[in-house]
């Protein structure tokens, strides 16, 4: 039965952090009384994460988990039924290499309606290979794809900058449906996105918004409840992927803002306060010396300079439980993980930004 505490350390080893265990011995856990804690279930409803960094040198970080300045507008008639037209934002993922570089965007959720767009450079030999594709779900039953590649027009009005990170569409661009039975299209509307650079100086922790990293911390806890009891206990409610309820028990006191939930896999420490009817848990964790490299690399930082990382979350629980449809779109996750495996076949590429996430 997975606990609150594997799901912590799970979502904490996605950045390869350091753990908080402290210890798994519950004989000095003594029963509570009453806080704001007791006499509601807690549902959770959202999150929050945020990442500190400190280097030894004055230093330009390319934040790709934070909403990119500028998007990529596509629109179409199949849209029209939907939102009429879509700009995308956020980063999903970006490679570079000197033979092969790709950038793809979302909008950074895990319902529908769910877009993914990309853009690939594949040089091979004396070949040279430009691709672009777009597609959305509307719902669970409808899964549309456009393409173009290998096309003079794309060639000459597509300009992919890996200095800066910066997307350029120069000029509208027409994607088409092959598989549809009429002349189905989207168009790409001219325009650049770029990824958000954050000034680090040296020595001087320095804080920067992470909502990309929001989408997995949901994933993971949707469903959950926090039911805390007076005796000490608190029951833990999760709901699998077929919507079946499992429930723990462990043990919980509250010192000040400082919650400690202990179980049979060790204890976890945090803070609790409550908010406008609203529960706040907050999690810091150091990311480990081994953990540091990777951290360097997702952020575009020199090699060895980052002395010190930390994974700052908050999850925010309210009695009442979501009734969003959560559930994502299965095609559009098997194209994703797909092309991103055959990315890393193509050959030796530098990894940059949150891929390493989606394929755990």
């Amino acid at each position: 039965m997975k606990k609150l505490l594997t799901i912590i350390l799970m979502l904490s080893l996605m950045i390869l952090s350091g753990c908080f265990l402290n210890s798994d011995d519950d004989s000095d856990n003594t029963p509570v009384t009453e806080s704001f804690l007791t006499g509601n279930i807690w549902h959770f409803n959202d999150c929050n994460t945020q990442m500190e960094l400190t280097t030894s040198s004055n230093q330009t970080a390319y934040n790709l988990f934070e909403e990119g300045i500028g998007g990529i507008t596509i629109s179409g008639d199949a849209l029209s039924k939907g939102m009429g037209s879509i700009t995308l934002s956020y980063f999903h993922y970006a490679y570079h290499y000197p033979t092969y570089s790709s950038v793809a965007l979302d909008n950074l959720t895990i319902g529908y309606p769910s877009y993914f767009f990309s853009y690939s450079y594949n040089s091979y030999e004396s070949t040279v290979d430009k691709s672009m594709s777009f597609d959305f779900s509307i719902n669970d039953s409808t899964y549309t794809y456009y393409q173009k590649s290998n096309d003079d027009y794309l060639n000459n009005n597509v300009g992919w900058d890996t200095t800066n990170f910066k997307l350029t569409v120069s000029n509208d661009i027409s994607l088409i449906n092959d598989y549809a039975d009429s002349n189905d299209s989207v168009i790409v509307s001219s325009g650049s996105i770029q990824v958000k650079q954050r000034s680090i100086p040296a020595n001087t922790p320095t804080t920067l918004n992470t909502p990309a990293i929001n989408i997995w911390t949901k994933l993971e806890f949707l469903g959950m409840e926090l039911d805390f009891n007076a005796n000490g206990d608190v029951y833990i409610t999760e709901i699998n992927l077929f919507g079946e309820p499992s429930i723990d028990t462990s043990k919980w006191t509250l010192d000040g803002n400082q919650l400690t939930i202990i179980d049979g896999e060790g204890t976890i420490i945090m803070s609790a306060s409550s908010n406008n009817d609203r529960l706040e848990i907050g999690i810091v964790e150091i990311v480990n010396a081994e953990g540091l490299q990777y951290v360097e690399c997702d952020f575009n930082l020199d090699k060895s300079s980052l002395t010190k990382a930390s994974f700052i979350q908050t999850l925010i629980f309210a009695e009442t439980a979501l009734t969003t449809n959560i559930s994502p779109s299965r095609e559009h996750f098997i194209k994703t993980e797909n092309g991103i495996k055959k990315i890393l076949q193509k050959a030796p590429i530098h990894k940059f930004g949150i891929t390493n996430k989606l394929l755990k």
